[in-house]
């Protein structure tokens, strides 16, 4: 299935999003994701001008990323604005990649560092209507 979804897209018939990626990362790959990470860490802005560069460069990584990395990767790629107005979210951020880098760089991939819930959208419609009928019932009866 994989072999063909791979020649379909070297054949240009499907876009090279579809394809299934691996779960398991080989250390190298890892080796070679904290090492890009590291470089964003110290490239990472302090100053707005230098925003727009590191905002490419943090882009680019993350679409070429096969690994899944825990979310709060995503929230210190995003979080360069921030982390150049406020120096505690800076150290508070910079503490935490470099945990991530660490677990990289020996070979585990990290798991998430903070709490985060998950619905999928079918869920979070279903409670939606749970809780209108709840207020419905409170309100008019």
């Amino acid at each position: 299935m994989i072999e063909g979804r791979i020649t379909a897209v070297k054949a240009g018939i499907l876009p090279s999003n579809n394809i299934v990626r691996p779960l398991m990362a080989d250390s190298q790959q890892l080796q070679d994701i904290a090492k890009q990470l590291r470089e964003l860490q110290r490239t990472s802005p302090v100053d707005v001008a230098d925003l727009a560069d590191w905002d490419a460069s943090a882009r680019k990584f993350s679409s070429a990323l096969g690994v899944p990395l825990p979310p709060q990767v995503m929230h210190y790629l995003h979080d360069a604005d921030i982390r150049i107005k406020d120096p505690e979210y800076r150290a508070s951020q910079d503490e935490m990649i470099a945990g991530i880098i660490s677990d990289l760089e020996s070979g585990i991939v990290p798991a998430s560092t903070g709490t985060t819930l998950s619905l999928h959208p079918r869920w979070l419609g279903a409670i939606a209507l749970v809780v209108l009928v709840i207020i419905y019932l409170v309100v008019f009866r």
